[in-house]
Parts: C-alpha cells; structure tokens; sequence
C-alpha cells in the first residue's frame, strides 16, 4: 500500500511538471492568440485497466478491463480547445464480496467534455503533447443499497469526468494523422455523495485525427505574431463553499438521511500570467471544516477513544491557469502544512492534494472578477470535496 501511494504522488508530480514545461515550450513563440483557427476531428480507442487504489476495491474487484471510445472536435492553436463526447464500457467489471449472493457491477458510462490539447515538442511529422479534459459523465450503475451494494466505486448516476494524458502524434498526410499515448481518467461525483471511491482507470490510446484544411507535413515556426497580452503579477483572492459527505460515518442502513456539509475556504496566491495562455504561481490555502466536531463524536462513539479534531485546515500548493478567452482550466498541487482529523491526519494518502477545476472571467472590471468550482482529491485516486468560489485578481 505505501508502494502504491508513492507511485500515485509521483505521477501527480511528473502531471504537473508536463503542464509547466508545455507552457514553458509555447512562451519562446507569443504571448498572442492564434487569429485563424484550425478545425479537426479525432476518434480514439482507450483499453484501460481500472485501479483498485482502496482496501476493499483490492478485494471486491474481480475484473479491471475498461474500453473508452471517443469522439472530439479541435480547434484552434496554442493551446488546440477541444470538445466532445466518450463512451466508456464498464460491462466487464464485476465487484463481489462473499457475503453478496450476487455481482455489482459499473455498467455503462457517457461522458460530455470540454478541455485543451498542449504541443510541446514538435520535429518534422512528429508531435507530442498532453490533454486536460474535464467534464460531466452520466454511468448507469452506480451503487444501490439492495441490488448493487459491492459498488462502493460510484455512488451517484452523475460524476465528475477527468481525463489527462499524454501522446506523440505522426502526420500520415496534410490530412490525416495518427498518435498513440496513455491516458489517465478519474470518475467521481467529487463526495457529494456516498459511496465515492471513484473510478480510476489507465490505458494507452490510439487515434486517428483528420484536418479539415489541409496542413503542412513538416512542422514549420510560424513567426512572431504581434503580442496581445502583457506581462504581469497579480495576487488572487478567493473565497468558496465546500460540499462532501463523509465516507467514515456511511452506513447502508441510513443512507436516505446521508448529511451533506458545507463550509467555507479561503485562499491567497502570487500569479504570474507570463503568456497569453498560461498563468503559474504559489497560494495558501484555508479551510474551516463545520464537521469536525461531528466527526470527532461519532469516532469516539464508536472506538470508545478520544480522538482530537481542529475545524482548521491550512495548505500550501502550486497553481497553474489555462485561459482561453474567458474559459480557464485551474489546476493546483498542494501539500497540509496543518491538519488535525484525529487518526485520519495520520494517513499518508491525505498529505498531498491536488485541485482541478473550470472558472469563467467576468469581461467587466478588466477581467479582475472570476466565478467557478474545483474537484478537490487526495493522490488523484479520492476526492476529498466539491468547491464552488468567486475570486478577484488584484494587480501588483
């Protein structure tokens, strides 16, 4: 287990890094938008395997194969937006526990996204870059109480949908290209409801992309459009309602009278936007959990321990923004410089977290005022909660 959980920080450091270093790679180009867009159509075929990341998914899992298929539309250039739709075949994966005279299983799942594609390296036919996806996915099994109680992965018919991978591309001909990659995909409903382990799958992916116009077969330097977007630092302030339910006071019987809490945080960052596309930076992150007390009486309730809980909840982490327009992907790799939740504080698994999230930029105020929300997870593999913020940018 502590094998696994090293491996699962690692992978979220080197999923950072790519997104720094693709930034890294566009800002020798411009810091401008690319003025005429490039419209493409990719299909891709994703055979994954699903990660039993939790105790009781090691033992109930009793098949891992996922097939995702996808369709998407591109456009654009640095970065290339991306739309579209994937199907996911969960079919095959059957969880069951002795004492379950039946196979829970996931079903089916469709999934609606929108997100990013980064090059950053590319050399005569060949690219390699990364995807962001993020969107909303609907699966048709989730858990039930009385028919499909071993599902303890998805707990809700809606979910959150993830997806970040990596890939090198060949151009076959000015209108076709192909590319092989490996992809990994996070389902979950961000703990708004239970149960909510979530379904975490990786795979490579093949695709095949069609250009609508036709493009040059060796990549070539466009030269230096004319800059549209300045340099500058900024701080950010944001302020949210957190949403989860707790999984440690789950139980069966009463899971129609399962509490939702809600309670704020709070955050503080020096941004750096460097590029018209890419803004990075260092925050401070505050939280103050309104369930603590609740959680520390149920545990004590049920071990006949004392245990210690403090509603406040401070992390710092690294912040990444990728703007188009008004429409921004938020990213962020965080670690608890304080958090006191009893025996869970302990966890290794909850030392490091990690946000990802959709925000839109109000065009009023100089696009200083922003709206949005964040899937909040630990280790990438269990959501922690579900925020939805207002921010402002103050330039310094």
């Amino acid at each position: 287990m502590r094998e696994q959980i090293i491996m699962n920080n690692l992978l979220t450091t080197i999923l950072f890094s790519l997104l720094s270093l693709s930034a890294l790679a566009e800002t020798n180009d411009s810091l401008s938008l690319v003025k005429k867009p490039t419209i493409s159509i990719q299909v891709s075929y994703n055979p994954s395997y699903m990660i039993a990341h939790e105790e009781f998914m090691s033992e109930a899992v009793q098949s891992h194969g996922v097939g995702y298929y996808d369709l998407r539309a591109k456009w654009g250039k640095r970065p290339t937006m991306q739309a579209g739709i994937s199907y996911g075949d969960f079919s095959h994966v059957h969880m069951h526990t002795e004492d379950r005279p039946y196979r829970s299983e996931l079903g089916h799942q469709i999934a609606i996204y929108g997100g990013a594609e980064i090059d950053y390296w590319k050399s005569g036919r060949w690219t390699m870059g990364l995807d962001l996806i993020h969107g909303l996915a609907l699966f048709t099994h989730p858990y039930n109480m009385r028919t499909n109680a071993d599902n303890r992965t998805i707990g809700s018919h809606f979910d959150f949908y993830i997806n970040i991978g990596t890939f090198l591309r060949y151009r076959i001909s000015p209108h076709w290209s192909a590319a092989l990659g490996v992809d990994f995909k996070h389902n979950s409903n961000g703990t708004m409801w239970q149960p909510n382990l979530g379904a975490n799958t990786i795979g490579p992916t093949v695709s095949i992309l069609y250009d609508i116009d036709p493009q040059p077969l060796n990549y070539v330097k466009e030269p230096k459009p004319v800059e549209t977007c300045k340099k500058e630092n900024y701080i950010e302030l944001l302020g949210g309602g957190s949403l989860k339910t707790i999984r440690s006071i789950f139980n069966d019987t009463y899971r129609d009278n399962l509490a939702m809490y809600g309670y704020p945080s709070f955050s503080l960052s020096l941004m750096r936007r460097y590029h018209a596309h890419h803004a990075t930076g260092f925050g401070v992150d505050y939280t103050y959990t309104t369930y603590a007390g609740h959680l520390e009486r149920h545990k004590e309730a049920q071990s006949g321990r004392e245990y210690n809980y403090n509603p406040n909840i401070w992390g710092a982490s690294l912040r990444h923004e990728l703007i188009v327009k008004q429409i921004s992907l938020h990213a962020a790799l965080g670690a608890y410089i304080f958090r006191q939740e009893g025996s869970d504080s302990k966890n290794l698994k909850g030392r490091f977290y990690q946000m990802i999230g959709v925000r839109y930029t109000f065009p009023f105020l100089s696009n200083r005022l922003f709206v949005g929300y964040y899937v909040k997870a630990h280790t990438f593999s269990k959501a922690d909660c579900t925020d939805f913020y207002l921010g402002y940018k103050l330039k310094i």
